[in-house]
């Protein structure tokens, strides 16, 4: 019989195994805003102030079609691979693609938009044309 000290080593190292990919990407998305920060917060206060808001965009849109997508698609190919219904995993995966490309245009004219949307929201004119160079950049 297994002691529960053996059970809870076993369980972390499986969820270790599973959840390390996951963590470096985080990890590496959060190291590029460190960076960006850095770099730009060397030049001005104002451009800082304009990454800034375009990261809340730009971070808002790509987490609700991302994350969207990567729950709906986990719980299909769970589903499907439990089933072992291989060549279903393979066609949600492959749609899954698709609909994220499709997503992309409508992505990139809002990181586009971002100068207009600090208009809207009465942002300093510098900082607005910071971040819509920014948005334009970055899509």
């Amino acid at each position: 019989m297994l002691s529960q000290s053996s059970l809870f080593w076993d369980e972390l190292y499986a969820l270790f195994s599973l959840s390390w990919p996951s963590l470096i990407s985080v990890w590496s998305v959060i190291g590029v805003g460190l960076v960006d920060s850095v770099v730009v917060g060397r030049f001005s206060t104002t451009a800082l102030a304009a990454i800034a808001y375009g990261d809340v965009v730009m971070e808002f849109t790509l987490m609700i079609v991302l994350q969207g997508f990567n729950i709906g698609l986990r719980a299909l190919c769970s589903q499907a691979f439990g089933a072992r219904e291989f060549h279903l995993v393979g066609q949600y995966v492959q749609m899954s693609i698709v609909g994220i490309s499709i997503l992309c245009l409508p992505l990139g004219c809002i990181w586009v938009s971002i100068g207009w949307m600090l208009q809207f929201a009465h942002a300093e004119e510098e900082v607005v044309q910071y971040a819509s160079q920014y948005g334009r950049i970055s899509v």
